[in-house]
């Protein structure tokens, strides 16, 4: 059983029944066009098939060659490949720049073959009467709603079901307008390993976190925004995150103290 939804490439987005006895046995594994996905004991009774995977004839496939993710939290499966130009895919957290102002909504650049489509009201807490005004050249924090490769892609700056929402005005919402910092570039496989905890770019902000208090926010498609007290700690942060990236563990602790010590 599958609800799947005609404006996705096939397959994404589709949230599939894997069985109460059936984790991903492959997690972390290098995976082919092709390839079988098997599920382990411990994987939850739904998963949301993301970038890179398929459902073929009843079974769960690879469609590209890359490394096997799987988000627990967000229960979704996925591909992570190494390519160049960032392709949407549902329910990814991207850092955009509103390039046009429309009645209805904003168009968005995430970097990839065309801009995404952000609704005016597509905010927590938003009506007719009270909206966010962007402007052009103004930066979102979203999430990709509609993904599909003859269609523009979607943006959302309201949290998904089961997060916690509050209202545009305050300021606390987690997705919307980010202001002041800087933002960055960096790869897609950077930005990937940045979003995960448990992953050495998602370490290493945690790390950093020990030393000065910062904002972040990481859109998957390779666009860092960054925040914090003053000029000087903002550079020394998108200075260790840029270099500390593919330091071995053992190092990357020594080069945030070294470089945040005293800042």
């Amino acid at each position: 059983m599958a609800a799947g939804d005609a404006a996705r490439s096939p397959g994404e987005g589709e949230l599939v029944v894997v069985g109460p006895s059936k984790a991903v046995a492959q997690e972390g594994e290098l995976v082919y066009p092709g390839d079988r996905i098997t599920f382990g004991a411990t994987a939850p009774p739904l998963v949301m098939l993301g970038a890179g995977v398929l459902r073929e004839e009843g079974h769960v496939i690879a469609s590209k060659a890359g490394i096997l993710r799987f988000d627990a939290a967000e229960r979704r499966l996925s591909v992570e490949a190494d390519q160049r130009r960032y392709v949407p895919a549902l329910g990814e957290h991207v850092v955009g720049v509103v390039v046009e102002k429309l009645s209805e909504e904003y168009r968005v650049d995430l970097g990839c073959s065309s801009p995404a489509a952000l609704p005016v009201l597509a905010f927590d807490g938003a009506t007719r009467r009270n909206r966010p005004n962007l402007h052009v050249g103004s930066l979102v924090f979203a999430r990709v709603v509609l993904a599909h490769k003859d269609m523009e892609p979607e943006l959302s700056c309201a949290a998904p079901v089961g997060v916690m929402s509050k209202d545009w005005m305050t300021g606390q919402s987690l997705f919307g307008e980010l202001k002041g910092g800087t933002t960055f570039r960096c790869s897609l496989a950077h930005a990937r390993s940045l979003a995960a905890d448990d992953r050495p770019g998602g370490e290493l902000l945690a790390l950093i976190g020990e030393h000065v208090p910062f904002e972040v926010a990481v859109g998957a498609n390779g666009r860092v925004w960054l925040n914090a007290g003053t000029v000087a700690q903002l550079v020394a942060i998108q200075t260790v995150v840029s270099r500390a990236m593919d330091a071995p563990a053992e190092q990357r602790a020594r080069i945030v103290a070294d470089a945040l010590a005293r800042r």
